[in-house]
């Protein structure tokens, strides 16, 4: 009979200011009681959960050949910045390097078991986004390319039906269609990298758009003052926003515009590269 690991762990509740004992259970926390100890006690919260990681530590997720090593490495690399899920994020890239990057990254998640907790699913970001100078940020215009469904189904056969997010720009003539098959599936579609007009988005929030990718990067240095695709994503109350909160990519007035426009639909992800930590 195999014997059940337990572990208390006292600290002090980020939300309340309160000295909790958390009980954990084979991995798993099975109890939270308040406790009356108060002295030297840690901060206690749940781990981060990002959406947009690209790389760390050294580790390029987009550069090939990626090996699950890799993969290893840089999440235990997350788990010392308190990162305790994230969605590894696959670029524009040619059609066979994104299938052996989603390949390998579905077989490591195969191979251990714990990865499948941590890795909720994949996020692919292009390359189905704008062309535009600006908008298409450092994404390689030579593969740069319309939504392909076929190609997608492709995609998502190599990742074992692990991609949950994509990000497009829906701009493309056929984004609408793929949006709704997309969502039919139960892949989430996220808006970004985009020059799209307001109907456009209008149109791909109602075939079941629902996340805006880094809003306010990846966009042309120059807009209209309105309408332009920031405020039109703002404006649509169905649409989540995530944002790089870095103090470099958004200054801190925007920053703060972004929060107060969508409240409890903000979030914020790193969108790192294997620069981060190093």
């Amino acid at each position: 009979m195999q014997e059940t690991e337990l572990r208390l762990v006292e600290g002090v509740d980020y939300r309340t200011g309160s000295p909790v004992a958390v009980e954990i259970e084979d991995g798993r926390i099975r109890d939270i009681r308040n406790i009356k100890r108060s002295d030297d006690l840690p901060w206690l919260a749940p781990g981060f959960v990002d959406l947009q990681v690209n790389g760390f530590a050294g580790i390029d997720l987009n550069a090939l050949p990626l090996s699950a090593e890799a993969l290893f490495s840089l999440t235990r690399m997350l788990w010392a910045e308190g990162v305790t899920a994230y969605l590894p994020t696959v670029i524009t890239n040619s059609d066979e390097a994104i299938e052996e990057a989603l390949r390998v990254i579905a077989a490591a998640i195969r191979e251990e078991p714990l990865l499948e907790r941590i890795i909720p699913g994949i996020h692919l970001e292009g390359p189905f986004i704008s062309p535009e100078d600006g908008p298409r940020g450092a994404h390689d215009p030579a593969y740069v390319k319309p939504p392909d469904w076929a190609l997608f189904q492709r995609w998502q056969n190599a990742a074992a039906g692990r991609i949950r997010l994509v990000t497009l720009s829906p701009e493309w003539p056929d984004a609408i269609d793929f949006i709704e098959k997309c969502v039919r599936t139960g892949v989430r579609v996220a808006i970004g990298h985009t020059a799209a007009g307001t109907e456009q988005i209008a149109a791909a929030v109602r075939a079941g758009a629902s996340l805006s990718t880094h809003l306010g990067n990846g966009a042309h240095a120059m807009l209209p003052r309105h309408p332009n695709y920031i405020w039109d994503q703002l404006a649509e109350d169905q649409l989540l926003a995530t944002m790089i909160g870095d103090g470099f990519h958004l200054p801190d007035s925007v920053l703060k515009v972004f929060l107060a426009m969508k409240k409890e639909k903000a979030m914020l992800v790193s969108d790192v590269v294997s620069l981060g930590g190093v």
